[in-house]
């Protein structure tokens, strides 16, 4: 192996390095102990471990430090300047340097005094002990301690250390606390995001070292400790209840500790001594529930119920005064019972369970919830049911919901809060349903609550089922936050607690609570005569008697009565069967497994006999055990909506015979479905579901043995397994929405009430020692699709935790089957977590449907008929002149779903429901309707009027910033060249009332556009309308004034000439002297800039908004200019250094410097030769979106303080990167596409040496977007902070991600597959950290995860980074990152293809692909993606044709000669040590045919991909070892090869070789490979 110097970009040695053992950190799973975690935000949880980390680690040592180094100091100054005898005005004024000491500090200076003015003349000078002397360095107030003790805190101390160190240690004390210490005594806790926290780690560990401290080693053990602590505290959902504790030991700590300093003035120690009090207590919470004391918690909880009291009753004083008793006694008159059981026609937002048959008794109940929601009609209000397991609760407020719902017009809702996992998935599904899905669960539901809050209308929430112990998270936001308040809503919540109980944790009035007894005996015999429809009965005796021994408990009535009813025998037969069946569980069940109270009781004996009779009515109906084994099964599903789908054969089928005949059948099934609702133990949920009460699941399941327990679980699973194989899977729906957004709603409503079922059922299936025991069952493919349906359903619902714990179990079952290929695609085809975009596409096809009843009966095979896109917007046409505007954005929503974009009422709708957003007062929504329609028509009036509205509202509330005024001036304009009378309309004149526009006409050689741009005659804010023509500007262009200048029609072209200048000018730029704008404004829309060398430029007090632009620029860069033969191996590296030489902002079609501002949307940007767009200069901006930047040298570069958003942009098709940030640039980047760029899709660095930082170090952060493609990494980072989050990496020509030079990096969910080198690389890093959590690291032929310790041939020195050596933090890698198939390179030139089932082009997995019409093996989904594949493929075309030998003329090598240095030194040909048998054995025979080993091995630069640089090829004994050039072999090597030593991009393949013509010609055979080789 040769050796060469190494350069990132350059050359690198071939020894291998030291690899790093990383830090895993094992996330808290079900089997560790274990407490939820406190109900912080991340970004307190960030604040404080940086703060535990600042002030119980660093402090301390900080504090070793300043002593010892102020004794030396004091010591030296007391020899040389006799500074303990010093007097005025021969005392010490500076040290070191130009650092001024503060004598006021000391020896009670600041009270001497000559009036108001300093006495210096009197001061005392004298300094007596180090102490004492490190005051002199800082101002007076913070100078309070009183030694180097905890009375001198990190701010004090690391002042200190800046004023009297000037090397590099200095520097970074004074970086640490203007950066991390002071924003943390600030308490903005929405500052410390995740690149925030990475950077306090990184300087923290830095400093430490720069200390050189004895105790050096321990502290950064403590550091890193409390970073894997950090990343269990930031990333679980769930913490061992040890880290708790430490967590909750060091905040007490540090609270008490910054108590001590509230005296020092200058701090922010009343704050942060609030907040982390705050947390304290929630921490302290935290760990009680463990012991279950809750003494503290009952008494701030009392403290606070009194308050809440004493508020409510001011409300309702309030409340008293205001009401008119009129509009009272009307409503009551108004209010009609509804008693129909067809769901109410058109109500939109109606989610109640299905109405019960037959109610009986509550109406004291009843009443009493409607007198007192009237008397509350406008305000909100809250009544809670409780009362014991099983007594109505649920079915009373079923009742009232529909009975009384057209008192609510803004809707009736419906929640299940039994579990945090229920309340989530009612809360997911509502936020689907009125769109307001976020990134996160927190954002879901906080943005559902908020759009809940903001109906004007009156509704109703039944929070259903509230009983969980601990009220905390999101169910504690939701009954006890502030959203409620001033909103016309009403809540009912039914749950088991007591009313007192009631009163305690949810702060709710015991007068307001409704405690339900169970039923007396004249309801229950009412109900048991209505049930069983036996009105005959009304005297029996035998009723009275079984309502008594049933308890009156409403849900044993149910089940009595529907067994009397279904197998009519008399109530007297039925009390005997009762009473005998109950003594006999009475002796049965001495220790029964839940508590056996009445209730209880009375359920298992009226289930027994029902179980009894199901079993031989099942027999006697031709239906065998099928209704028996349905109703265990369903014993272990989704209690509240168990789809009939379910039911089945399964697949595999059941082992049940008779069963398996029954629930072939359709008819069979619903005839089973039929005995056990006949029998109540099932309820009709809906149509086409059905729901069982949970304590009829509990004593199902406590009747079932551990050998039938196997049996039920078995074909439970099989049954889930045949439905969901039988409908539309996730994956499906995903490539549908694509292509066919409008065809795939409703699509996954089945899958994802089977989902819910699977994630119930799972919860029985976990690996153990039962599992164990019983493989078959539970190690089966069938439990992987079950696996596979809950981690989907989790990961959707963003339980992240819960979803990659399924996922892990699924990977564990896979890997004990023998499985095909097509099905391993199958399971795991979809990322978990969910990318953003597959999350949106299946939201999509689950969002419910509006069905049109009254076609459902024309069309077979159908149980529901979605309404038509037509039919939809005309009802929600109806609901909005009806003033119903939630019910008409519902509709029109809908409407979306099930239109085509190509259909031309898809833009009438998105007209329609932004005006419905408008009316809301949502505007951010209604502009972002109103530019969806004018993507689609620009010429249509209606959008750009609500355009204009929505704009004007946003900047009015200050939701908006100001680059966006032009924009709705720009579309009030267009509205009035469309329409001159829309001027009229009252809101246009409000927001618009002077709207100057001139219409001009590209023929009319008068009006020349360029004049009027700079003329300061027109008043600021005119719009200028183009005519279809070029435009030609002959000189610079300097606005002097806001304008907006828009193409009213196609074909508006303006060549730019020198260029366009956005700024503010000087003012010695005017004769004349005038009030200007402070910042000009230029809006620029629908129009063409063509320019050569030119552009538009944006400075120091200019904005620059762009829209529907195109770019067509040339400069004179030509790559090709610069690249020769003899300089192809290092033209990469000289082409880079020649750009980095180029001033960018002259070479840029968009540029923006010192302030300038610039908004692109919509636009198209190709700078041929040049930068697409360049940003720099401190508070330069660019703000980016749904635009496509390509074909330029580099598309974006931002640099030196500038600062980028970037939304859903295609970047694809540069020389050298997609994007570059930095040195100092800042970015987000979310939901972009980059790809097909020659070198990184995104590059991030830059220099980070502290003397050369102007602002502060690279920033970026990176979330949802697709890095694929690109012909180095897709991602390098290079010095900085950066934060990765659900991004598609894949099949880059090196790594996924490059990582060095100190870069902090959180990459986090990411899909990371298909590199050519491997998954994730982290070279010299220095004290950067680097932690990896839930990512899939899947399919490279190199590592998934490399980190270093040693680089030898790393040719940085430490100094560069302010280090004091080289060296790396070994990464942090959470045990939910997922590793699958890495290390495995490829074994033949077809593998590359054949293993991929995907487009070779864009990677989609698609039915349909094209082959290639040579090879036939690769696949495209289109000619686009064939075409840019091509440039890799044209070399591996013929060796997939099986043309598998490759003859190269020696004549054209060249022998490897010894390397010779600057200096003039020559140096052998070495191998490295590890290389076993290299220069041994027999030498290859020119003369003969007989095959030998050779290896071929590409350099050892990290550049580009480039198929005609050089390659080594050698045998095992060196006598054949020559360079050679040949694009199908570098290729091939690529390709197929694994990493050499340096382990970056060198690859090395074997393969067998042999001469020919008497060695005239190498051959090198690919048709297969020899063994790898250890030379």
């Amino acid at each position: 192996m040769q050796e060469n110097k190494l350069s990132l970009y350059g050359q690198i040695r071939a020894d291998t390095p030291l690899e790093l053992e990383p830090i895993i950190v094992e996330i808290a799973n079900a089997e560790k102990s274990q407490v939820v975690t406190p109900d912080l935000d991340d970004t307190k949880k960030r604040w404080l471990v940086v703060g535990i980390c600042l002030h119980n680690v660093v402090a301390p040592v900080l504090r070793e430090y300043v002593s010892k180094s102020m004794n030396q100091v004091f010591n030296t100054l007391k020899q040389s300047h006799k500074i303990d005898t010093q007097c005025y005005p021969n005392h010490l004024k500076c040290y070191p340097g130009a650092v001024n000491l503060n004598y006021e500090a000391i020896n009670n200076n600041r009270i001497v005094r000559s009036g108001r003015n300093r006495n210096y003349q009197n001061y005392d000078y004298e300094i007596q002990n180090p102490m004492e002397f490190s005051k002199l360095y800082l101002k007076t107030n913070m100078a309070q301690y009183t030694g180097f003790d905890e009375t001198c805190d990190s701010s004090a101390l690391l002042n200190i250390i800046m004023c009297s160190d000037t090397s590099v240690l200095g520097r970074l004390a004074d970086q640490l606390r203007t950066d991390i210490r002071n924003p943390w005594a600030h308490c903005n806790f929405t500052e410390w995001d995740a690149i925030k926290y990475l950077e306090s780690m990184q300087l923290m560990q830095q400093l430490i070292r720069h200390l050189h401290m004895p105790s050096e080693v321990k502290v950064l053990a403590e550091l890193s400790h409390w970073e894997v602590n950090g990343t269990n505290f930031l990333q679980g959902t769930r913490l061992g209840l040890e880290i708790v504790e430490e967590v909750n030991k060091h905040t007490q700590s540090l609270a008490k500790y910054v108590l001590q300093l509230k005296a020092d003035t200058s701090s922010y120690s009343e704050m942060v001594h609030s907040s982390l009090a705050l947390i304290s207590n929630d921490m302290t919470n935290v760990c009680r529930r463990i012991d279950q004391t809750d003494t503290d918690l009952s008494q701030i909880t009392s403290e606070v119920s009194s308050l809440r009291l004493q508020t409510d009753n001011i409300e309702h004083i309030v409340n008293e005064n205001v009401k008119d008793i009129k509009d009272i006694k009307i409503d009551i008159e108004n209010i009609k019972n509804y008693n129909s059981h067809q769901r109410p026609k058109e109500k939109v937002f109606f989610y109640p369970p299905d109405r019960v048959s037959v109610f009986v008794g509550r109406k004291d109940k009843l009443s009493s919830l409607k007198e007192k929601f009237v008397k509350n009609k406008d305000v909100h209000h809250i009544e809670v049911i409780c009362g014991l397991g099983g007594c109505g609760k649920t079915t009373l407020s079923i009742e009232f919901a529909w009975m009384f719902h057209q008192f609510y017009p803004g809707g009736v809702f419906w929640v299940s809060a039994e579990s945090g996992e229920s309340l989530e998935n009612t809360i997911y599904t509502l936020a689907i349903d009125v769109n307001r899905q976020g990134q996160n669960s927190k954002e879901t539901f906080q943005r559902t609550l908020t759009w809940l809050a903001h109906l004007e209308k009156r509704w109703l929430l039944v929070i259903d089922n509230a009983d969980t112990d601990i009220i905390s998270g999101q169910l504690k936001q939701l009954l006890l936050g502030t959203w409620k308040r001033g909103t016309r809503g009403h809540i009912i919540i039914t749950t088991r607690r007591e009313p007192l109980a009631v009163e305690e944790t949810l702060h709710i009035s015991k007068n307001d609570c409704n405690y339900l007894e169970t039923l007396n005996e004249e309801e229950g015999v009412q109900f048991m005569i209505k049930r069983t429809e036996m009105f005959k009965e009304r005297s029996n005796d035998s009723i009275s008697k079984l309502v008594n021994g049933l308890g009156g408990l409403p849900l044993a009535l149910e089940q009595a009565a529907a067994h009397i009813k279904s197998i009519r025998c008399s109530f007297k037969d039925y009390l005997a069967s009762f009473k005998k069946k109950r003594l006999t569980l009475l002796s049965k069940t001495t220790n029964p497994p839940f508590e056996a109270n009445i209730d209880r009781l009375a359920v298992m004996t009226t289930w027994q006999l029902n179980m009894d009779y199901i079993r031989s009515q099942s027999k006697a109906e031709g239906l065998g055990t099928s209704a028996v084994i349905v109703m265990k099964v369903a014993s272990f599903l989704f209690a509240d909506d168990m789809p009939v789908e379910l039911f089945n054969s399964g697949e595999p089928t059941i082992n049940d015979e008779e069963a398996y005949e029954t629930l072939t059948d359709p008819v069979g099934i619903k005839h089973a479905v039929e005995i056990l609702t006949r029998f109540s133990l099932f309820q009709r949920y809906r149509s086409d579901s059905l729901s069982v009460h949970r304590l009829v699941q509990e004593v199902i399941r406590s009747t079932v043995d551990r050998d039938e327990k196997q049996i039920v679980l078995q074909c439970a699973i099989r049954m889930i397994n045949k439905a969901l194989m039988s409908t539309t899977t996730p994956y499906a729906a995903i490539l549908k929405n694509k292509h066919e957004p409008h065809a795939s709603r409703g699509l996954l409503n089945i899958w994802s009430k089977l989902a819910a079922n699977a994630n119930a059922l799972k919860n029985y299936l976990s690996i153990s020692k039962e599992s164990q025991e019983s493989k078959d069952i539970f190690i089966s493919l069938e439990s992987a699709r079950v696996m596979q349906a809950s981690a989907i359903y989790n990961s959707l619902s963003q339980r992240q935790d819960a979803a990659l714990e399924d996922q892990n179990q699924m990977l564990n079952i896979m890997a004990s089957l023998d499985m095909e290929e097509h099905t391993y695609n199958e399971l795991t085809s979809i990322k978990i977590p969910l990318l953003e975009r597959d999350r949106m596409h299946v939201q999509n096809s689950i969002a419910t449907i509006l069905q049109d009843s009254a076609n459902e009966s024309k069309v077979k095979g159908f149980s529901s008929v979605p309404l038509t896109h037509d039919r939809l917007r005309a009802i929600g046409n109806q609901a909005f002149q009806e003033k119903r505007y939630e019910d008409a954005l519902q509709y029109y929503t809908e409407a979306l779903r099930s239109c085509p974009k190509t259909e031309g009422d898809h833009i009438l709708i998105l007209s329609n429901r932004s005006l419905a957003y408008l009316k809301l007062h949502e505007y951010t929504y209604a502009l972002d309707d109103a530019n969806a329609s004018i993507e689609i028509n620009p010429y249509f009036l209606k959008p750009h009027v609500w355009k204009s509205y929505a704009i004007a509202e946003l900047r009015n509330k200050g939701k908006l910033p100001s680059e966006m005024e032009g924009s709705g001036i720009a579309s009030a304009s267009i509205a009035a060249f469309l329409h001159e009378k829309c001027l009229l309309e009252y809101k246009m004149k409000i927001h618009y009332p002077i709207l100057m526009y001139k219409i001009i006409d590209y023929e009319n050689h008068h009006t020349n556009l360029s004049p009027l741009i700079m003329s300061i005659l027109d008043r600021p804010f005119t719009t200028y309308l183009l005519r279809k023509g070029r435009y030609t500007f002959s000189q610079p262009v300097q606005t002097t004034k806001s304008c907006q200048v828009i193409g009213v029609e196609t074909g508006v072209e303006i060549d730019i000439g020198c260029v366009i200048q956005i700024s503010r000018p000087l003012d010695a730029s005017f004769e004349i002297d005038f009030e200007r704008e402070r910042e000009i404004s230029v809006h620029f829309e629908n129009i063409l800039f063509y320019s050569k060398g030119s552009q538009v430029r944006v400075d120091k007090g200019g904005i620059g908004t762009f829209y529907r632009c195109k770019f067509s620029s040339q400069f004179p860069i030509n790559e090709e200019e610069y690249k020769c033969e003899e300089n192809i191996d290092t033209f990469y590296q000289m082409f880079l250094s020649i750009i980095d030489m180029k001033d960018k902002s002259y070479i840029s079609s968009i540029c923006s410097s010192q302030g300038g501002r610039i908004v692109l949307n919509s636009c198209d940007i190709r700078s041929k030769g040049g930068c697409g767009i360049f940003l720099h200069g401190d508070n330069s901006f660019l703000d980016i979106s749904n635009c496509n930047v390509h074909k330029s040298l580099i598309g974006i570069a931002v640099g030196n303080g500038g600062t980028m958003t970037a939304y859903n942009n295609r970047i694809c098709s540069h020389t050298l990167h997609g994007v570059a940030i930095g040195p100092n640039g800042t970015a987000t980047l979310k939901g972009n596409t980059i790809s097909q760029n020659k070198a990184e899709g995104i590059w991030c660095g830059g220099k980070t040496k502290y003397k050369e930082i102007s602002t502060s170090k690279t920033m970026v952060t990176a979330v949802d977007n697709i890095i694929v493609q690109n012909g180095l990494s897709g991602i390098c980072l290079e010095g900085g902070c950066f934060s990765l989050k659900s991004n598609t990496i894949s099949d880059n020509w090196a790594w996924g991600i490059f990582i060095q030079d100190r870069s902090s990096v959180l990459a986090d969910g990411n899909d990371i597959s298909c590199n050519k080198c491997g998954g994730i690389r982290v070279g010299m890093n220095y004290s950067a950290s680097v932690i990896l959590d839930g990512n899939t690291i899947k399919d490279h032929s190199g590592p998934a995860i490399l980190a270093f310790n040693e680089e030898i041939s790393y040719d940085a020195e430490a100094t560069d980074f302010d280090e004091v050596k080289v060296y790396s933090t070994p990464p942090i890698i959470t045990d939910r990152n997922l590793r699958l198939y890495n290390d495995q390179p490829v074994q033949s030139p077809t593998d590359t293809v054949k293993s991929l089932k995907t487009c070779c082009g864009c990677q989609k997995m698609l039915k349909s692909l094209k082959a290639c019409v040579n090879c036939r093996i690769a696949r495209y989904c289109s000619r686009e993606c064939q075409n840019s594949h091509w440039i890799r493929h044209q070399h591996m075309c013929p060796l997939l044709s099986e043309k598998y030998t490759i003859e190269i003329q020696m004549k054209d090598t060249q022998p490897v000669v010894p390397d010779i240095n600057t200096f003039g030194l020559i140096y052998a040909r070495t191998f490295h040590p590890s290389l076993k048998g290299i220069r041994k054995g027999p030498s290859p025979d020119v003369k003969s045919r007989k095959r030998f080993i050779v290896k071929i091995q590409s350099d050892h630069s990290y550049v580009p991909y480039n198929p005609n640089k050089s390659l080594t090829l050698y045998d095992q004994s060196v006598t054949l070892d020559i360079k050679l050039r040949h694009p199908e072999l570098y290729h091939l090597c690529s390709e197929c090869g694994r990493l050499s030593g340096d382990k970056i991009t060198s690859k090395k393949i074997f393969c067998w070789a042999s001469y020919k013509n008497g060695g005239d010609i190498l051959c090198v055979h690919t048709d297969e490979f020899p063994v790898f080789q250890t030379w």
